[in-house]
C-alpha cells in the first residue's frame, strides 16, 4: 500500500483572515488536487490573541476525547476568520527603519536588538505551532466567509506567523523559521519571508503568481521592497518553481536566467469544484433580471453607490444623490460583470468611463470590494447604469457571471486572470485586455482591446451586442477550452510529476 503524501501548506492567503484574491482561488483549487492525487494536506494558519483553546484546558478534555480539542480548535480557528484580521496589519510606515521620532541611528539600533531577540528566539526556543485535524464534519455550519476552512486534512497553527513574516521582512529581521520535519513536502504558495528547515531543499515546491509588484509603478516603494526580500527568501530555500502561467514563467527568467536548470513546472490556476458544481447546475436555466438577483441586497447596494462628493463638483459632474430606482436605472437591459479588486493595475477608472458612454445600451456590474463612489462621482450619470456590489460570496458572484451577458475584465498586469476562466465555464463572452498572459489563456477565444483605450473597450461591447451569434461561438469555444486546459483532471498528473520531483510518496 502506497504511503499518503504529507504536504505542509504555506498561504498568506489561506492561511489569514483576508479578504479572497485571485491567488486565494487559486491555492484552493491546488490543495483539492492534491488530495485527488492521495496528499494529506496540512495548512499553516495565522493564530491570534482570544481565538483558540487554552493549553491547560485542552490538556484536560484531552484525556476524556482528543476530538473535543479539535473541534474547539477548528471553531475558534473558523470564528477568528470570520470576524478578524491580521493582529498585526502591517503599516510599513511605521516601521523602525522610517521612525521619526528615533533618528535613523537609534532606528537602526532597535531593529539590530529586535533581529538578535528575534534569532535567538528562534534558535533557543523556537515556537512549535499547534495541529489539529480537520473534524469539518462536526461543525454544525460553516459560514461562506470561511469555507475554504472546510478543506484542509489538518491545521498547523503558529501565533502571529504570517503577521510576523511580514513584520520581519519589514524590519530585515531574518526569515522566520519553519519547521517542516514529518511532511514529504513543504508548498509555498507565493513568495512568503520564511526560512524551511527540516526537510531537504529538493521538496519545497515554490508558487510564483506574478512578479507585478517588481514592475508595478504605481505600488510603494516599501511594499516593493518587501516584495524583493519575500522572493529572496523563498530563492534562498532553492525549491522546485511552480509558475500560474508561461507568461509568468518567461518573465520570471527574464530576471533570473542562472534558475532554467533548476525543476520548474507550470500549473494554471484550476477549476474549483464549487464552480464546476454551479455551472452544471444552472446550464439551461433561464436568465434573471439584475434587478432580480440582486432584490436581497439591493437596498444595501443602492445606499453604496450613491455619490456625492467635492470631487464631483470640480469635474463638473452631478452631486445630486443618484435614484437608483427602476425611473433612472434601465434594469432590462444587458449586463457584463467585472470580478476585481481596487488596485490602479485592475483599470476600474477606464471600465467605467467606457461604460458611462453605454448608458442605454448596457448595464456594468463591478463586484468586488472597490470604492464605487470614488469612480461614479467624477463622470456624470454614470451611476445610472454602473453598480458596485461590494464584496459578495462565491455562490453570489456565480449567479452574477452565470446571468450576464458577458464578462469584461481590463487588467494591465496579471499573473493569470481567474476571471477569465470563470467566464469561459459559464459560457460567456469574455472581453478582456490585449496583453501576453491573456492572449495566452484565452487562445484566441475572447474579444480584445486596448487596456489604456476607454473608446475600444466600448467597441468592444458593441461588437458582443452587435451580433451575439458570433458571440456566442466565441463563449462556447473558450468554455470548450478551458474546460480542455484548466480542469483539474488536465493538471492532476502535472501535480503528481511535481510531488515525485519533491520526492513525496505519489501512486
Amino acid at each position: 500500500m502506497t504511503e499518503v503524501p504529507r504536504i505542509l501548506y504555506i498561504s498568506d492567503s489561506l492561511g489569514t483572515p483576508i479578504h479572497p484574491r485571485g491567488i486565494f482561488n487559486y491555492s484552493v483549487s491546488l490543495i483539492e488536487v492534491l488530495q485527488r492525487a492521495g496528499a494529506d494536506v496540512t495548512l499553516l494558519v495565522e493564530g491570534a490573541p482570544g481565538y483558540g483553546f487554552p493549553t491547560t484546558r485542552a490538556r484536560k478534555i484531552a484525556k476524556e476525547s482528543k476530538t473535543v480539542v479539535d473541534v474547539v480548535r477548528l471553531a475558534e480557528l473558523m470564528r477568528y476568520f470570520h470576524d478578524g484580521r491580521f493582529v498585526r496589519w502591517l503599516n510599513l510606515d511605521q516601521k523602525f527603519g522610517s521612525a521619526p521620532l528615533f533618528g535613523s541611528t537609534l532606528a537602526g539600533l532597535l531593529r539590530r536588538v529586535l533581529g538578535l531577540r528575534q534569532f535567538l528566539g528562534q534558535k533557543l526556543a523556537p515556537k512549535k505551532p499547534v495541529k489539529f485535524r480537520n473534524h469539518r464534519e462536526l461543525i454544525d455550519f460553516v459560514p461562506s466567509k470561511v469555507a475554504h476552512l472546510a478543506l484542509p486534512d489538518a491545521f498547523a497553527v503558529g501565533q502571529r506567523f504570517y503577521s510576523s513574516t511580514m513584520y520581519a521582512g519589514a524590519n530585515s529581521f531574518m526569515p522566520v523559521e519553519v519547521d517542516a520535519t514529518g511532511y514529504d513536502a513543504v508548498v509555498i504558495d507565493t513568495p512568503h519571508y520564511v526560512k524551511i528547515k527540516g526537510v531537504p531543499s529538493s521538496s519545497i515546491v515554490t508558487v510564483i503568481h506574478d512578479l507585478i509588484p517588481l514592475q508595478d509603478p504605481t505600488m510603494s516603494a516599501d511594499w516593493r521592497l518587501l516584495f524583493v526580500k519575500k522572493l529572496e527568501a523563498t530563492l534562498a530555500n532553492n525549491a522546485i518553481a511552480v509558475f500560474v502561467s508561461e507568461t509568468t514563467r518567461e518573465a520570471f527568467y527574464t530576471y533570473f536566467a542562472h534558475r532554467r536548470s533548476m525543476p520548474n513546472f507550470v500549473v494554471y490556476p484550476l477549476i474549483r469544484s464549487n464552480l464546476m458544481e454551479a455551472a452544471a447546475r444552472t446550464a439551461g436555466a433561464p436568465k434573471v433580471r439584475l434587478d432580480e438577483l440582486l432584490s436581497a441586497t439591493l437596498t444595501k447596494t443602492i445606499d453604496r453607490i450613491k455619490a456625492t462628493s467635492i470631487a464631483a463638483e470640480t469635474t463638473g459632474a452631478s452631486t445630486e444623490k443618484s435614484d437608483l430606482g427602476p425611473k433612472a436605472f434601465d434594469w432590462t437591459l444587458p449586463f457584463f460583470v467585472t470580478p476585481t479588486s481596487d488596485e490602479p493595475r485592475k483599470n476600474i477608472g477606464n471600465l467605467v468611463k467606457a461604460f458611462a458612454q453605454l448608458r442605454g445600451r448596457a448595464n456594468l456590474v463591478v463586484v468586488g470590494e472597490v470604492d464605487g463612489n470614488r469612480y461614479l462621482s467624477s463622470i456624470k450619470g454614470a451611476d445610472q447604469n454602473i453598480i458596485f456590489t461590494g464584496y459578495v460570496s462565491d455562490i453570489e458572484k456565480n449567479t452574477l457571471i452565470r446571468h450576464a451577458h458577458g464578462l469584461v475584465f481590463p487588467s494591465f498586469a496579471e499573473g493569470f486572470g481567474i476571471p477569465i476562466a470563470e467566464g469561459g465555464v459559464f459560457e460567456k463572452p469574455v472581453l478582456c485586455s490585449n496583453i501576453p498572459v491573456f492572449r495566452e489563456i484565452t487562445a484566441g477565444h475572447a474579444f480584445l482591446f486596448d487596456p489604456a483605450d476607454s473608446f475600444e473597450i466600448v467597441q468592444a461591447v458593441l461588437d458582443v451586442l452587435a451580433d451575439d451569434e458570433a458571440a456566442q461561438g466565441k463563449a462556447r469555444l473558450l468554455h470548450e477550452h478551458v474546460l480542455e486546459t484548466f480542469s483539474q483532471t488536465q493538471m492532476l498528473e502535472r501535480v503528481k510529476a511535481i510531488l515525485k520531483t519533491a520526492g513525496a510518496p505519489v501512486a
